[in-house]
């Protein structure tokens, strides 16, 4: 019978031997790395400032605080254990524990290509993967990985939203400058309903206008929510409209949280009822978009409920 390989360490430790063997392969690496880097460099520190007693009583007492923090964290839930089952949260795989300890160590900043160009090659290629996973054309989409899944909430609120007002920025800009553009002939909600996929085309003819200088005072950015608000009033002399997003009931509280952040407010988050599966009724969501559509609101994105939150 084929076995399936042991990709964790395991509930008792069970692939500690593979596992210290990559620690230590990693570690080695790590410092050998840094003894190579430019050998002829004088060191910093001599053997005998190693060695002295004052460096000793510091290790000594790092030691003993070394061992009170392992034996907090001991308190922490037994999320490797198949006796847990209580949380979202579970075993990491070895591939994943080297990885993290091994990256903590070269510490990349993920902020941009010149200070981690090798973590952010893997964030955009992991980005394609997942794009691929999902059936989407990798090669025409993006992903950033954040530290959770809160923060990847927010940020495609964030995300979203400005997406949602750049047809608004370009008019704004054609306006305040007397540029030409064919965005006026479209209302102010039409605008903030403009799919996607029409984007690249919309920014290809507006180009002269996103290079304009000015280009960024009109942006959400520069006006914040309540400066956007009462330039599209200005313009189109009439209200702003609603925004929202559309979710589920099972939906995790950080939806919350995200809309409060960004100064939308919860009520802008509108729940799909579920039945016992924990499915939506179809027929319940296209209400709701049609709904939103007459009251001349704006759906921000959707966001549904794999399996659980």
């Amino acid at each position: 019978m084929k076995k399936t390989p042991l990709y964790f360490l395991g509930p008792k430790s069970e692939n500690r031997p593979f596992f210290k063997e990559m620690v230590d392969l990693l570690t080695n690496d790590y410092v050998f790395w840094r003894r190579n880097f430019h050998p002829n460099d004088p060191t910093a520190l001599s053997y005998s400032d190693t060695q002295n007693k004052d460096n000793q009583k510091y290790q000594e007492k790092f030691i003993n605080e070394l061992y009170k923090l392992l034996a907090e964290l001991k308190l922490d839930p037994p999320f490797f254990s198949p006796r847990y089952m209580a949380h979202m949260i579970s075993e990491n795989t070895l591939a994943s524990q080297l990885a993290y300890i091994a990256t903590l160590l070269y510490n990349p900043n993920n902020v941009s290509s010149e200070a981690s160009p090798v973590t952010i090659k893997y964030e955009i290629e992991v980005g394609k993967q997942f794009a691929k996973l999902f059936g989407y054309d990798p090669e025409h989409s993006f992903g950033h990985i954040t530290s959770g899944g809160t923060l990847a909430n927010y940020q495609s609120l964030f995300y979203n939203l400005n997406l949602r007002l750049i047809p608004l920025s370009i008019l704004f800009t054609a306006k305040d400058h007397k540029l030409n553009t064919t965005l006026d002939e479209l209302s102010g909600w039409e605008l903030m309903n403009i799919p996607y996929e029409k984007y690249q085309y919309i920014l290809d003819q507006n180009k002269n206008i996103i290079t304009n200088t000015h280009f960024t005072n009109n942006s959400l950015e520069s006006l914040g929510i309540i400066g956007f608000k009462e330039k599209f009033e200005k313009n189109f002399n009439q209200p702003f409209p609603k925004l929202k997003i559309l979710t589920t009931t099972t939906a995790h509280y950080s939806w919350k949280r995200s809309m409060s952040l960004l100064g939308l407010g919860q009520n802008a988050i509108e729940k799909i009822p579920q039945n016992q599966n924990f499915e939506i009724d179809s027929s319940l969501f296209e209400k709701a978009l049609s709904k939103s559509n007459q009251n001349n609101e704006v759906i921000i994105q959707t966001s549904l409920v794999y399996g659980t939150t």
